[in-house]
């Protein structure tokens, strides 16, 4: 459903200088909004609400979208980060467990920005030249290099982790809900995205 997600992110940048989602946008594309898969992610506001213990607030935030978007889907995430904080096993953890027990759909995600751990780096240039400040300490954004593109072994540690660590014996129903969700968006290089089409103008 490319096409309801292309008009969707029009409206938004269509709407204001600052070309901020919110709750009037939602409404009025609510027949976009429809056919798009909407991904809460480790530094949503859901995720934050779950981690600071106050439940029926994160409960809250995902039913008032879920009229809007009925495809709602909780990310899980680790890169094994010291402490409770996010992109932590504990984080995610929590998270999972909160889905489980509300019956949240949910999908592993290791949120990657390089191919390789070695490019790490890279990354933190252009998180440093994105918000025009001086390369240092203080302006670095990760923990580690641990988001990275993943296999499915090295995914399925991650998905131990979190899951064992939210009272379940294994991540196997995780890694097939994640499963699951990605041969539904499966996208079509030609159908969905024109590559190795005609285009006329």
């Amino acid at each position: 459903k490319l096409g309801s997600l292309y008009k969707f992110l029009t409206a938004v940048n269509f709407s204001s200088e600052e070309k901020v989602l919110n709750y009037e946008i939602i409404k009025k594309c609510g027949e976009l909004t429809q056919e798009i898969t909407l991904i809460h992610t480790t530094e949503s506001q859901i995720a934050e609400k779950i981690n600071q213990r106050e439940y029926k607030k994160a409960l809250s935030i995902y039913n008032s979208l879920l009229e809007f978007f009925p495809n709602s889907i909780l990310e899980i995430s680790s890169h094994r980060v010291n402490g409770t904080g996010p992109y932590s096993a504990t984080w995610a953890a929590r998270s999972y467990g909160f889905a489980k027990l509300e019956k949240i759909p949910t999908i592993l995600s290791n949120s990657v920005r390089y191919h390789l751990p070695k490019a790490a780096p890279i990354a933190d240039i252009l998180d440093s030249a994105r918000s025009l400040l001086p390369l240092s300490k203080k302006t670095v954004i990760r923990k580690n290099d641990e988001g990275y593109l993943k296999n499915y072994n090295q995914m399925e540690l991650v998905a131990n982790e979190v899951a064992r660590l939210a009272g379940e014996r294994s991540g196997q129903a995780l890694l097939e809900n994640t499963q699951t969700v990605a041969e539904n968006h499966l996208l079509s290089t030609r159908v969905d995205i024109g590559i190795g089409g005609v285009h006329l103008p």
